[in-house]
């Protein structure tokens, strides 16, 4: 033991540079193995962004390539495919781009009359809002008929983001339609505007309905009033939930929301004339065919609740 003693002694400052020279391999080590397992991470997580990208890719090619329809309608053509595919695509690049006259330009005059009166207003609630960051897309064809719809879908640029994880998407829907001859764009989720001007009348009342503007989820119709008499009129009590409705050929009851006017909305009084929006409960089909609208519930003088009529208008 003092044999082991004497040595360690007699040797002490080599014993510690030999254990600060292992020590500092052992560090060096770590440390060029640290750096090896991080690069190959960075290299697994490209490879796997090149992946899903290229996966993407792929999806969004395929889409764009679809003729056919998933909802309801029929093939389109080639030609019309490339049209409808163009103005999507330039509208989706023109708003990633924040090139906000050439977006707003593309929309329809209705599509700017029902959400958008400004290019102020649409920069602020559309491409502020989606178009945050940078993005990508795809779409496809929903619904074909008089005009196509296309469901559209948002995301992150995984590149530019390397987010690889984040499933969360936008959705939304345009529809392409002719305007002076030339394609323009409805979009969040607004089809488009039908002219309808159908008129019906009963004893003092006649009601007017102007036109619907079409929604994925709902239909919004406008309708004018006028009471040519001396009582005031209700034009649905509301004591019932589906007494004012739309049906179609094959006699489906589409129900109104009526639940979103104001009482007073319903109340015609004597001599008046008044616009009224109405909101009925359909979801969008090209091949819907809705037929009439039916007011099941008026009652011609307010203060006598018992003189009750019936009105259907065709449409």
């Amino acid at each position: 033991m003092r044999n082991i003693i004497r040595f360690y002694n007699e040797n002490r400052l080599t014993f510690w540079i030999i254990v600060l020279i292992i020590l500092f391999i052992i560090f060096l080590l770590h440390f060029f193995n640290g750096l090896a397992r991080e690069e190959s991470k960075r290299n697994y997580e490209a490879s796997k962004n090149r992946e899903n990208s290229n996966t993407t890719q792929v999806s969004i090619n395929k889409e764009k390539e679809t003729t056919k329809p998933i909802i309801s309608g029929e093939e389109i053509s080639n030609t019309k495919k490339t049209n409808n595919n163009n103005i999507i695509e330039s509208f989706l690049n023109y708003c990633k781009n924040s090139q906000i006259d050439e977006a707003y330009n593309l929309l329809s005059s209705n599509c700017k009359e029902v959400y958008y009166n400004s290019k102020e207003d649409f920069k602020k609630r559309y491409c502020d809002t989606i178009f945050k960051s940078d993005k990508e897309y795809k779409y496809e064809l929903w619904s074909s008929g008089k005009i196509d719809t296309y469901r559209i879908k948002i995301f992150d640029d995984i590149l530019s983001t390397g987010n690889a994880k984040n499933g969360k998407f936008t959705e939304d829907y345009y529809t392409v339609v002719k305007e002076d001859g030339e394609n323009k764009l409805n979009i969040n989720n607004y089809i488009g505007r039908q002219y309808i001007k159908q008129t019906a009348s009963k004893e003092n009342l006649n009601i007017n309905i102007e036109y619907v503007d079409m929604f994925k989820e709902n239909y919004t119709y406008k309708v004018k009033i006028k009471n040519s008499g001396n009582k005031d009129i209700i034009l649905d009590t509301r004591s019932k939930t589906n007494s004012t409705y739309l049906t179609n050929s094959y006699d489906t009851k589409f129900t109104g929301l009526l639940y979103e006017n104001v009482k007073s909305d319903l109340e015609v009084k004597a001599g008046e004339e008044k616009e009224l929006n109405l909101k009925f409960n359909v979801v969008f089909r090209n091949d819907l065919n809705i037929q009439k609208m039916v007011f099941s519930d008026i009652c011609l003088d307010k203060s006598n609740p018992s003189q009750k009529t019936e009105i259907e208008i065709a449409i």
